[in-house]
């Protein structure tokens, strides 16, 4: 079985009541998918400890899904002084691994962690190999469709028969629905309401497409904007998808 908590179901643009992107996917270790602004307040609410996250994955670099990033490892050197910890190691899209390494370099202290900090960068020609297996769980990174200036990736985790897919930030493509293929659950952005349709993000609409397309069995709906308060996500997904359909809230827990 797999338990998957969501951290951060809103988009960019604060609002209350949801945090950044960040989804917690436990198998037989805890994953973390993203990494945004508020997740560390929302781990405290759902009783996570930090310490023993050791495996972090960013879908692409914008700072809504990777800025509590700093405040975590900040936390996490300081911590381990007196509490040691397990090497850390952070999985992402090309640029990953510059990025890391700018900000070990100009925090003051975190060069100086007392536990190693290893960078896996998948796609853009620089990945050994797009599986990582960890422990009895193995990730599949497929790139997505976002911003023309970035590398973006969604995840497909999988454990004992189980499928969770992730699909950070995408829009509609074929990709997509290589990604979502037969999964169990799929965690699909649904940024904006139709009217507001953006050609770097999922409607609410396109994303029950593709998860129809891909034969996804149960869609969670999460990367809100506040602009959905206008709007019925239901109306807007109607006859649209045959499985269950979840909008995501913070601190929500699903089992798989």
């Amino acid at each position: 079985m797999m338990e998957v908590i969501i951290l951060g179901s809103g988009a960019a643009k604060p609002q209350m009541g949801r945090a950044n992107a960040c989804v917690l996917v436990q198998t037989d270790i805890a994953l973390l998918f993203d990494f945004g602004s508020g997740a560390l307040m929302n781990m405290l609410h759902a009783g996570i400890d930090r310490n023993r996250l050791c495996h972090l994955f960013w879908s692409h670099l914008h700072t809504d899904h990777i800025s509590e990033f700093i405040p975590f490892f900040f936390h996490e050197v300081c911590d381990a002084k007196t509490n040691p910890r397990e090497d850390l190691a952070v999985y992402g899209p090309t640029g990953t691994r510059k990025l890391v390494h700018v900000i070990l370099r100009t925090f003051p202290g975190f060069s100086k962690a007392p536990f190693k900090v290893r960078v896996k960068e998948i796609g853009g020609g620089q990945s050994r190999s797009p599986h990582i297996q960890i422990g009895r769980t193995l990730v599949r990174a497929y790139p997505v469709k976002h911003s023309p200036s970035l590398h973006s990736l969604g995840y497909r985790i999988e454990y004992q028969g189980r499928t969770v897919v992730y699909s950070g930030d995408a829009a509609y493509s074929p990709d997509l629905i290589k990604l979502c293929r037969d999964a169990d659950l799929a965690i699909i952005e649904a940024t904006y309401p139709e009217k507001h349709a953006s050609t770097n993000h999922l409607t609410a609409s396109q994303a029950c497409k593709a998860a129809q397309e891909a034969g996804v069995k149960k869609l969670v709906l999460t990367h809100f904007d506040p602009i959905w308060r206008k709007y019925n996500l239901k109306a807007q997904c109607a006859g649209l998808f045959e499985g269950e359909i979840v909008a995501a809230e913070d601190l929500m827990r699903i089992r798989v």
